[in-house]
């Protein structure tokens, strides 16, 4: 019998084709998909197909604690460079959300500093209740090598410190104590205020490697804000980024994250009130738009392009390995399994195992179908523990 249909899956967008860049370049490297729950409006796919359409250079997809979305927005890239076009660079990337801080964009360089990432996300999440995550400034630290960074400038980046954990206490506890930190009684002055301590932690860490993200969403004032960004940015030596704290690929979209927005409230939209984005611009907007809204700071422009140049790690380097802890050091997977047969052998058989001693000892010599794994990445799986009890007697 066919299949009930399931009236939930979507419709799958089709790539774009024969896309090009456009004259203006630009990388947008905040972007919040649906994989951030209840904050994104759109599926990475729909991100990457629109940063395609519009142009764009680099794409960056810098899910809130998570590294879930860059998949399909991986595969996404594929599809844009099958239908014979000119995919975005696509930037691997996180948000991270401190407890002790403000909110941290970061990009990994290299498949090491990939993993590293992958490490320090497993951290915050395992010591968070199931869905949250609770990392410091200190767990960054720890973890900064390789990575790229820009703390986030704006207000509505760091209105919630410790939010994500449950965190209500009026003063923060930090790992990295010799910071000193602000607590919510200051969230109602400006945000470079907030900023300012973090930024001199980090800038110390990383160098050159440090940003200040700054976006320009037609607030009341967006002319002073982006000036006093750029008096501290020049203050601690870091660089400006351009960014438009992207929620969703078009600005029809906007609705639907007043939505979701309210839903992670638990309240109506009458009752949202400042909960919501004051206004529909954080979507992918082309890139002369966004160089005439920093037309007084083409650097910053400039300097999401250099970030997407030099991150050059992509999801095609990944493959998969299996832990190497099951194989004693020095000693290759076939020489252990080899060993453990033999031993289990004698073990089972006791005298009469001679031949099947020689047997196995004689494995990669005499038996081709048994020497061919020799190369190949199953062994490490059959000296798991479950597969080995097979080979020890009971």
């Amino acid at each position: 019998m066919p299949e009930t249909p399931n009236i939930k899956s979507r419709e799958l967008p089709e790539a774009p084709r024969d896309t090009r860049p456009a004259p203006v370049a630009y990388a947008e490297l905040d972007v919040t998909t649906n994989f951030s729950f209840l904050r994104g409006a759109s599926h990475p796919d729909e991100m990457v197909f629109r940063a395609a359409e519009l142009g764009y250079r680099a794409v960056a997809i810098t899910d809130r604690n998570s590294l879930a979305g860059v998949v399909r927005a991986h595969d996404a890239v594929r599809q844009v460079r099958d239908q014979g076009g000119v995919p975005p660079r696509l930037v691997i990337g996180a948000r991270l959300t401190l407890a002790d801080g403000p909110d941290v964009l970061v990009w990994p360089t290299d498949r090491a500093a990939y993993g590293r990432l992958c490490r320090l996300l497993t951290a915050g999440k395992r010591r968070a209740e199931k869905g949250e995550c609770l990392l410091y400034l200190q767990d960054l630290l720890d973890h900064q090598e390789g990575m790229l960074a820009a703390v986030v400038g704006d207000t509505e980046g760091i209105g919630c410190w410790g939010s994500g954990a449950g965190n209500a206490t009026k003063h923060f506890a930090s790992p990295a104590s010799h910071i000193l930190l602000p607590t919510p009684d200051t969230l109602s002055f400006p945000s470079l205020r907030l900023v300012r301590p973090a930024l001199a932690v980090l800038r110390d860490a990383f160098g050159d490697r440090l940003s200040l993200a700054a976006a320009a969403h037609y607030g009341p004032d967006d002319v002073t804000r982006l000036s006093r960004l750029a008096d501290l940015a020049k203050c601690f030596d870091t660089p400006l980024l351009a960014t438009n704290h992207v929620h969703y690929h078009d600005a029809a979209r906007r609705e639907l994250q007043d939505v979701l927005t309210c839903v992670r409230h638990l309240c109506t939209i009458d009752q949202a009130g400042y909960r919501l984005f004051p206004n529909g611009e954080r979507y992918l907007k082309p890139p002369d738009t966004m160089a005439r809204a920093f037309v007084d700071y083409s650097a910053a422009i400039a300097r999401g392009l250099e970030i997407a140049e030099r991150c050059a790690f992509s999801l095609d380097q990944l493959k998969y390995e299996y832990p190497d802890e099951v194989v004693p050091a020095g000693v290759t997977a076939i020489e252990h399994l080899r060993r453990l047969a033999y031993a289990g052998a004698v073990e089972r058989y006791g005298g009469a195992a001679e031949g099947i001693g020689y047997r196995v000892s004689g494995i990669g010599q005499t038996d081709s179908t048994v020497s061919a794994p020799d190369t190949l990445h199953p062994i490490p799986h059959t000296l798991s523990p479950d597969a080995l009890s097979a080979l020890i007697p009971p």
